[in-house]
């Protein structure tokens, strides 16, 4: 089963997400942290990608994405960052930190499920009707 893990302190957020992600048939792992996430990561090598809000309490979207890019086994994860941000110069910013694409909080569950197609197309392990519009 393809897992993916949404890495979300608002509970409410993560949950809307998370229901998303599984309205699609795929299973999601909510994470209230980026430090829990980092733990799911490295006991769970099923997840295929990853949603992560760029600000949490313990460790931030870029220290996580650090963490990613220099374990050989979660390497080529993407990760997707949602933020709050009023300004082109900020969404780049926080894609270079290697980020795979970037979704504007709030959350709008129609790109969700445009990034979920995006990658499943590309790995060519799931067709454009099996995910929910």
């Amino acid at each position: 089963m393809y897992k993916i893990l949404v890495v979300e302190e608002d509970l409410n957020a993560r949950r809307r997400i998370c229901s998303c992600i599984e309205d699609n048939h795929i299973a999601a792992i909510e994470s209230p942290n980026s430090r829990h996430a980092w733990e799911t990561l490295k006991s769970n090598d099923s997840i295929l990608m990853v949603f992560i809000s760029e600000k949490s309490s313990r460790v931030d979207a870029k220290e996580l994405m650090e963490f990613i890019a220099l374990d050989t086994t979660m390497k080529n994860v993407p990760v997707y960052i949602m933020a709050e941000v009023s300004s082109p110069k900020q969404i780049f910013k926080l894609l270079s930190y290697g980020a795979a694409g970037f979704i504007v909080k709030p959350v709008r569950l129609d790109e969700v499920r445009d990034y979920l197609y995006l990658f499943f197309a590309q790995e060519k392990k799931i067709t454009e009707s099996q995910i929910q519009s």
